[in-house]
């Protein structure tokens, strides 16, 4: 997962890269009606998913990122352990000057996934990250960052 901070919004990439071993699991999740292919619409409620087993607080208020958009690399890429679930999302915050609290837990498939998370360097010359914090597994982060206008 990759957090971009701006002024007034949060961007988020999700990379979910299933492996050999777990496919299958994932594959059940996402095409659900087993016909092997994946529609617009089974990608939509898979990346929905995704974003609902997300928790997030900005300075102790709850939010939730909306989808923005969302591509499926191939089933035969993926079946044999490469390619990736890439979800976008957003979340609007404030603009205010000082330092906020962020905090982000994923809980999305916990017993077979593996985490990684990371606060971006920002392109808002407006924003500065001062210290992330994660959980051992990394499903949890916690990132301070300052708006000085």
């Amino acid at each position: 997962m990759k957090l971009r901070f701006e002024e007034g919004r949060i961007l988020a990439t999700y990379r979910v890269v299933p492996g050999v071993e777990v496919y299958d699991q994932f594959e059940a999740l996402i095409d659900r009606d087993g016909s092997g292919d994946i529609s617009e619409e089974e990608e939509r409620g898979y990346a929905q998913s995704l974003l609902d087993d997300s928790l997030l607080t900005l300075d102790g208020v709850g939010l939730s990122f909306k989808f923005v958009e969302s591509q499926i690399w191939g089933r035969d890429v993926l079946v044999e352990g490469g390619g990736a679930i890439v979800v976008k999302a957003s979340c609007d915050v404030t603009s205010e000057s000082g330092l906020h609290v962020f905090e982000f837990v994923c809980s999305h498939q916990s017993e077979i996934s593996g985490y990684l998370t990371n606060a971006m360097l920002p392109k808002d010359p407006n924003v500065f990250i001062r210290s992330q914090k994660r959980s051992h597994d990394q499903s949890r982060i916690r990132v301070s960052y300052e708006i000085v206008k």
